[in-house]
């Protein structure tokens, strides 16, 4: 199963999709759900999204420059890695509270996902202890993702603004 998530800088998960085969392409999955629509349709603004570069560049989601050419380009994916690394984080600590082995049918085992995923919220909220962060594995595939290039252009203007106003 391949499970999308969106957190918070307190690894506690906004959202989760859950539904979709191993084999199905983030940026697919991205695209399927509501969330990424509530983007489209602008019912969601005044945030940034950050996602490796599998996904389409646009305003509100934003990927790594693939060919980073100046010191502020530079920074940027450095500054974009790092905060990414929340997400990978927040999976990490999650697999850790509740990742056991089952062989279970794909509605129950949707319905796991989602539960642990509730729990792990409360988890947080409740400051209950988290697993040992140092050994989790690190499993940031930032590097390795397809490239999706920006649909329309507005993605990369508001990137290369960014990139201009604050690491330049």
């Amino acid at each position: 199963m391949n499970i999308q998530g969106v957190c918070d800088a307190k690894l506690k998960f906004l959202n989760i999709v859950a539904k979709w085969p191993g084999a199905t392409h983030d940026s697919f999955i991205w695209t399927s759900c509501g969330l990424c629509a509530a983007f489209e349709a602008k019912e969601i603004t005044g945030v940034w999204l950050l996602g490796d570069s599998g996904y389409g560049l646009r305003p509100w989601l934003l990927t790594p420059k693939l060919n980073p050419r100046t010191p502020g380009d530079r920074k940027y994916n450095a500054c974009h890695k790092s905060t990414r690394c929340v997400i990978e984080r927040a999976f990490g600590l999650w697999k850790m509270r509740f990742y056991r082995p089952l062989h279970l049918a794909p509605e129950r085992a949707v319905a796991v996902v989602i539960a642990t995923a509730i729990l792990h919220n409360v988890c947080i909220e409740k400051n209950l202890p988290l697993p040992d962060i140092d050994e989790m594995d690190d499993n940031d595939n930032y590097e390795e993702a397809i490239y999706n290039p920006d649909d329309n252009g507005s993605g990369n203007n508001v990137r290369e603004e960014l990139i201009s106003r604050v690491f330049s």
